[in-house]
């Protein structure tokens, strides 16, 4: 009869415990531990980047897997009694304990995998935005010299342009050594706890 016709489904959860951007004991503070939106993080992982690159790792077409994303895969957020969880928790239904593990771990690897490159490139903009200041500083630099060497000892103008000087070598100073504690900085994104293999079915379909 009909009863025959359903078979089984089962679930598994992997969960993804998302950091942002963290820094070693001398980093600037500025640009570390700023809070993770995890709602916005919730949509990127059900979103097409995700799911193309989980069908990457599964081996699968996109659009097959986009397909059974729909009605196969749930991302949640888990909210504790004090404040909203740093924690993806994504799960996969299939039709076997073995496919549902590997739907989850899929998708949880994509995604942070995603998430690791995107700091990743914060990191690299902001390399490339202090090297820019410490050159144009060098420039500055190099030139109030030449000023100053011409600039008589006791004028006005030499004491104006010893000021600048100072500041300016100040600031280059600072963009430098931010530059080299940039290498000081965490950009995993945060780490994975695997899916489990269901033990028995979540429900049928």
């Amino acid at each position: 009869g009909y009863a025959h016709t359903l078979a089984p489904t089962y679930s598994a959860t992997a969960q993804v415990l998302v950091n942002g951007i963290t820094g070693g004991p001398s980093a600037p503070t500025s640009q570390v531990n700023v809070p993770v939106n995890m709602s916005t993080e919730q949509s990127v992982a059900q979103g097409t980047g995700v799911i193309d690159a989980a069908a990457q790792i599964l081996k699968v077409q996109p659009t097959v897997l986009q397909a059974e994303a729909v009605k196969n895969l749930t991302v949640t957020v888990p909210a504790t009694t004090l404040t909203t969880s740093n924690v993806l928790q994504i799960t996969w239904k299939a039709g076997s304990p073995r496919a549902a593990q590997a739907g989850a771990d899929a998708f949880a690897t994509a995604f942070l995998a995603g998430w690791h490159q995107g700091l990743d490139a914060q990191i690299a903009s902001l390399r490339a935005t202090l090297s820019r200041n410490v050159a144009e500083l060098g420039k500055q630099i190099g030139h109030v010299s030449t000023q100053l060497s011409n600039a008589a000892p006791t004028s006005a103008l030499h004491t104006s342009l010893e000021i600048s000087l100072n500041e300016l070598t100040d600031q280059q100073s600072s963009a430098s050594s931010e530059l080299e504690h940039l290498n000081t900085y965490n950009t995993s994104g945060g780490s994975i706890i695997q899916a489990a293999q269901p033990a028995t079915p979540s429900g049928i379909s």
